[in-house]
């Protein structure tokens, strides 16, 4: 793969294999999450962004409405050959956008612990204690759904 990472949005019933594959890799095998907590039953009604190169999925991440005016981002995912080359970054910029325009005024994610610093430079900010989900640290970020923070990939 050598070609320009392009995100789309879609739904998971329009691209579910694809969007399977990477959560697969990255969440069940990379990370030993359940298969049964990994795929909730909440992927339907969520907002899917699926990143490809040259065809080939390589990210992924879901938005899901929590009330009016908040939006929940999860399930962002590089896999390991395209990590460290801005894709994550890209990511989490494409979602941000997308939620604010359709209509989120304030953002939330639930971080691993090793990413806090990752979303810190996107304006998010830690809040409560750390908390286990799938065995995995991580604690709940949130941020105002303003343009992303510009700094440097």
């Amino acid at each position: 793969m050598s070609g320009v990472i392009r995100f789309r949005r879609t739904t998971f019933a329009a691209d579910a294999v694809r969007l399977t594959t990477v959560r697969a890799i990255v969440f069940i095998e990379e990370q030993d999450c359940p298969f049964d907590e990994e795929f909730d039953g909440l992927d339907d009604a969520a907002i899917q962004i699926l990143g490809e190169i040259d065809g080939e999925p390589v990210a992924c991440g879901r938005i899901r409405r929590l009330e009016p005016g908040l939006a929940k981002l999860e399930r962002l995912a590089v896999r390991r050959g395209q990590r460290g080359l801005g894709h994550g970054r890209s990511l989490l910029r494409t979602m941000i956008g997308i939620a604010r325009a359709e209509g989120a005024t304030r953002l939330t994610l639930n971080a691993q612990m090793h990413a806090l610093g990752f979303y810190e430079a996107e304006g998010f900010v830690a809040e409560g204690a750390v908390f286990d989900e799938v065995g995995i640290p991580h604690r709940k970020m949130n941020r105002a759904a303003g343009p992303p923070t510009e700094t440097t990939p």
